[in-house]
């Protein structure tokens, strides 16, 4: 999937508060787009949804947020 490579360019999920060792080794980002994590992230310990650039660029992440634990913004509208 090579958009969604470049689109991990602006995702700041790696560096959110919630964010954890089983996401990274899984190499899961870009919750916005692609959903909750597969099991990996269990806990909202911060969300840095609103402040993203990727989600500031597609104007989402202002209602809908913690995409890794709750799913994308089309699965929680």
């Amino acid at each position: 999937m090579k958009a969604l490579k470049e689109l991990e360019i602006d995702c700041v999920c790696p560096i959110c508060p919630s964010y954890n060792e089983c996401a990274k080794d899984k190499d899961e980002n870009v919750f916005c787009i692609t959903g909750k994590s597969n099991g990996c992230i269990k806990l909202e310990l911060g969300c840095m949804c609103p402040t993203c650039p990727l989600a500031q660029k597609y104007q989402i992440g202002m209602v809908y947020n913690f995409y890794c634990h709750r799913g994308s913004e089309k699965e929680q509208r």
